[in-house]
């Protein structure tokens, strides 16, 4: 994986009462083609479930420039995702953020996950096709995920 990502693991196919989201967050190694980054997760003291993060990254190439490291704010979940169901981060804001990646009238949330995929690091050479990312998130098993890549063919942007 190798990538800021998140994706839902449904127990039964597009039961979202029985899902768990699932966040990754990009390589600590440049090899995979991003910046180097963490995070700081809030978690909510009453739930035990994650609120928020706050994710930071190193940008190699001002490192390498300068000869020092300075560890940078990339962002923070709610902010870069906001959602009217709260701040909590579980699997129905998670479907719903996949959902709002192919709006037609709202490129915001789009252009964030892009963005932050790989801790602000996008050389010209990679292509994403929001179509596959999206089939990516809501389509865990294999079944699903190919219906779902041959019902939204490879279109960049």
């Amino acid at each position: 994986m190798h990538k800021d990502d998140f994706k839902i693991f449904f127990a039964q196919e597009n039961q979202i009462e029985q899902s768990s989201p699932m966040l990754f967050t990009s390589a600590v190694s440049p090899v995979y083609n991003n910046n180097p980054n963490f995070r700081l997760m809030f978690l909510n003291d009453e739930t035990q479930t994650i609120a928020d993060y706050r994710q930071w990254y190193l940008d190699l190439a001002i490192a390498d420039e300068y000869m020092a490291t300075h560890w940078l704010n990339e962002y923070t979940f709610s902010q870069s995702f906001p959602s009217p169901l709260g701040q909590l981060i579980n699997s129905q804001r998670i479907f719903d953020l996949g959902n709002q990646i192919l709006s037609k009238t709202d490129d915001s949330t789009w252009h964030n996950y892009v963005w932050h995929r790989q801790a602000e690091y996008l050389p010209d050479t990679i292509t994403f096709s929001r179509f596959r990312l999206y089939c990516v998130i809501q389509n865990w098993n294999a079944t699903s995920l190919d219906a779902c890549r041959k019902a939204h063919p490879f279109i960049p942007g």
